[in-house]
């Protein structure tokens, strides 16, 4: 992955850096210093960046300033420091630089222990990194061509430890643990996405995001032109999907309406549709822990031939619920191609693979 990391000359812009260049290619971008600089509050700055070092997989943002100082003593001018440096130059680094990610690619924002825990003097500070954390669920479900955005939430680093005693009284017992400054081995596989969110995990970052989902009654969504790719099952129109599995697909024949949709509603699914008009589906069979198995996926006739099903496969893949599992299968007898693009091959073992095949009724 090719990896703009904006902060990179910053405490903790440092640690990440070193490790996601283990595994990436990292371009390192700082504020006052670097072989790349930029100014978030400036769009033009953005742009003339990105124009600079080219499209990119993942965006990571640990730059932003905000004012410190007693709530009664602090004037509105100070108050708007970091609503217009930190808050607003990473929104306008979405704004901007979405062009400039490539499909299923990544951002990373960054808010701050402070947004959790309050802290004298830290009203500004709490303001803005709670402000961020909100922008990122919203925008979670509405970034367009597969897109992810999510924000992580530092602790502090050790070598920050003795400045910031005075405003953290935590840190004066020892009690607090701190963001390490140098990674904790780990294994690597090189070209994985997930590597990066692994990294700042490493880093003892806490993710706070949106696009980590928990639970699967959270819906995620994607647009391209007048294409839509949701898991909300609620708007599946199961007559159309039922109508070719039973139909059309040569694997389920004569299969029920009621188990396509009970299939559905204990999978992860995938529905694709082009304005009101449901014409594709997917769905994932899985724990979201280890392992999922890729079943029913079909692109109606008329729209085959269009890169929609490519397109349905990438944000598919870029599920955050589907990341970092230790295996994936599928079934196919003639998209080894497609699938073979997103990491799919023949099994290293076949001899270990076993199934039982039971006739059952439709």
């Amino acid at each position: 992955m090719k990896i703009a990391v904006i902060g990179a000359t910053g405490t903790v812009g440092q640690v990440v850096c070193n490790e996601l260049k283990a595994c990436h290619e990292v371009i390192e971008i700082g504020a006052p210093r670097g072989a790349h600089r930029v100014d978030l509050r400036d769009i033009a700055s953005i742009q003339r960046l990105f124009e600079t070092i080219g499209r990119v997989d993942a965006i990571v943002a640990m730059a932003g300033h905000v004012h410190f100082g007693e709530l009664v003593k602090m004037t509105r001018e100070q108050f708007r420091i970091g609503l217009d440096d930190k808050l607003m130059g990473q929104v306008n680094l979405v704004f901007t630089a979405r062009d400039w990610l490539n499909d299923g690619g990544s951002f990373t924002l960054t808010s701050g222990i402070i947004g959790a825990e309050p802290i004298l003097q830290g009203a500004s500070a709490a303001a803005v990194n709670g402000a961020i954390e909100g922008f990122v669920r919203d925008a979670a479900i509405e970034m367009p061509r597969g897109l992810r955005i999510n924000v992580v939430s530092p602790t502090y680093a050790r070598r920050s430890a003795r400045e910031l005693r005075p405003v953290f009284p935590q840190l004066r017992g020892g009690k607090r643990r701190a963001c390490r400054t140098r990674l904790q081995p780990q294994r690597r596989r090189r070209g994985n996405r997930a590597h990066l969110y692994r990294a700042l995990k490493s880093a003892r970052l806490r993710l706070c995001s949106s696009l980590r989902l928990k639970r699967r009654s959270n819906t995620m969504q994607w647009t391209r032109d007048e294409y839509l790719l949701t898991t909300d099952i609620e708007r599946f129109q199961f007559d159309v999907v039922h109508r070719y599995l039973s139909e059309v697909a040569y694997w389920s024949p004569g299969i029920s309406r009621e188990k396509v949709e009970r299939a559905a509603r204990h999978s992860l699914a995938f529905g694709l549709f082009r304005e009101e008009a449901q014409i594709g589906y997917a769905r994932m069979i899985t724990d979201t822990a280890t392992f999922a198995s890729f079943a029913d996926v079909f692109v109606l006739p008329g729209h085959q031939g269009t890169g929609f099903g490519k397109w349905m496969m990438q944000c598919v893949m870029a599920h955050p619920d589907l990341q970092d599992l230790r295996r994936m299968m599928l079934v196919t007898s003639d998209a080894h191609r497609l699938y073979a693009r997103h990491g799919f091959k023949a099994p290293a073992h076949p001899e270990r693979i076993m199934e039982t095949v039971q006739a059952t009724k439709a």
